[in-house]
Parts: C-alpha cells; structure tokens; sequence
C-alpha cells in the first residue's frame, strides 16, 4: 500500500482506485470549512478515518467510496442524484442509507429516544454495507465523545447499545468488537 494524500492528510486506504481517490476530493471539498465537534480537527478527518477502517475491513472500492462521503448529504446538502451522477447509484445508495432519516427537523413530534428506535431498526434492514460503514463510524465517534463530554457520552452510549443489536447485516467478528469498545 503506498500512501496518497488529499488536502494535506496522507490516505492509507487498501485500494485506492482512482473513483476512490475521486471520492475523498469530492468529501474534502464539501466538508470544507467545517469542525469536529470535540477536536476542532478538519471535519474531513472523521469521513477519512471511517473510510480506513472499511477498507481495512473489506476491500471494496464502493464501500470505501461510500464511507468517505457518509456524512455529505446529512452534513453538507449534497443531493442524491449529485452522488449518483458522479459515483453511481451503488455509492449513492449507500450514503443515502447511511443518512438519518429520523431526525428533529423532520420528525420534531417525536422523542429523541422514539427518532433513534426507529433509525436503528432502518439502520438493521439497510444491509451489510451500510453496518459496516455505520460500525466504523461508531468506531471513530466514540473515544472523543467518551473523552470530551462524559454527560452525552451516557446519552450515546445507551443510543448505541440499542443499535447494534438491530445491526443484524454486520459480521460477527465486527459486532462483538463495537460491543467490547462501545461500553
């Protein structure tokens, strides 16, 4: 594997094809300007790490693809029809799965606890690569959150419990480790 580098981060993803390395322009450009929440790192170092651990996971360009834009269309107001123009209907597919569909905008009549029930079973039907793109979010979000602010961590922490069981796409090896590091 020899790195490439977008936007100054150096990429180490398993395949980097060149639609994969389209992509993470593509999600450069749209999370410019923006913040992680806790870090104050680039945005675009969340999509990237999810992006590596797919890879790592699963050697399938697509994924990969679509786990480097997972946060465009719910961060950033990337359209659908832009995403399948420009990487296909699989990858678009895949981040619109991806997308919170149950949220306070769209759904302000329901609790938070009610709108996250209702994601994790629509997360559960998605199928194997929207969990496995989702696990790998997981995976990044939680040590800054656990770290940086202990009083939402509870909150998540309880989100997330009640979302892997409904992950019934995810392999087993890949499940039992979101449990072990998500407690």
């Amino acid at each position: 594997m020899i790195p490439a580098t977008c936007g100054g981060y150096v990429l180490r993803f398993s395949r980097q094809t060149p639609e994969v390395l389209r992509a993470v322009y593509f999600a450069t450009l749209a999370h410019d300007g923006q913040r992680r929440r806790y870090t104050n790192e680039p945005y675009i170092v969340h999509p990237l790490a999810v992006a590596t651990g797919v890879s790592e996971y699963v050697e399938f360009p697509q994924l990969t693809m679509a786990a480097v834009l997972h946060d465009v269309m719910e961060d950033c107001n990337v359209k659908y029809f832009e995403l399948d123009e420009l990487f296909g209907q699989a990858v678009a597919t895949l981040v619109r799965d991806c997308t919170d569909v149950y949220t306070s905008k769209d759904f302000p009549h329901l609790k938070r606890e009610e709108r996250k029930l209702l994601e994790a079973k629509r997360i559960g039907e998605a199928g194997f690569g929207v969990a496995v793109i989702k696990a790998f979010d997981l995976l990044d979000n939680w040590p800054s959150i656990k770290l940086h602010d202990p009083k939402f961590a509870k909150v998540y922490l309880a989100e997330k419990q009640m979302l892997i069981p409904h992950m019934l796409n995810l392999p087993l090896a890949l499940k039992r480790r979101l449990e072990k590091e998500i407690e």
